[in-house]
């Protein structure tokens, strides 16, 4: 199939599954609001003593493609090259909304995968268990700790 001819179709199946989720209210994405935030990072505690603050869980998804043999085509699938997109680029409007106090409760956030990227301004807004070789990093007195966390985090 011609890359023009799939785009197109791709284009008409995207349109006629955004009309036909519209009669179907459970495939709505909505923000939850700060009651419903509170009342959820209550019931994760509940189970995990050492979570707080956590209202939802979130991941990426990996697809399995067959193997592009255009060295442009394999570039788009890489994160970071032009064009392609990672869960920095999918979830930045989560990320805005989480920063964003009139939506999220301060001190409140999600648990992702540890692949999501989390650092400056998103620090306890998305947290990650720890990724290999963390541990080893940090400093000895504080290994326990995290290793605890991590786990009540998986």
């Amino acid at each position: 199939m011609a890359p023009a001819t799939l785009a197109r179709t791709l284009t008409k199946a995207e349109r006629a599954l955004a009309v036909a989720l519209k009669s179907v209210p459970d495939s709505f994405i909505w923000y939850p609001s700060k009651q419903q935030q509170r009342r959820w990072a209550v019931m994760v505690n509940r189970v995990e003593p050492l979570v707080r603050g956590v209202w939802r869980f979130l991941d990426g998804k990996n697809y399995r493609v067959k193997a592009p043999t255009a060295p442009d085509l394999q570039n788009a699938y890489y994160n970071g090259f032009v064009g392609s997109w990672n869960d920095a680029d999918t979830s930045s409007p989560l990320r805005a909304k989480l920063l964003d106090e009139k939506f999220t409760l301060r001190g409140h956030g999600v648990l992702s995968g540890s692949a999501f990227p989390v650092s400056g301004s998103m620090l306890g807004k998305i947290r990650t268990p720890l990724k290999d070789g963390d541990l080893d990093r940090a400093s000895p007195e504080c290994r326990a700790g995290l290793s605890r966390m991590s786990a009540a985090l998986t």
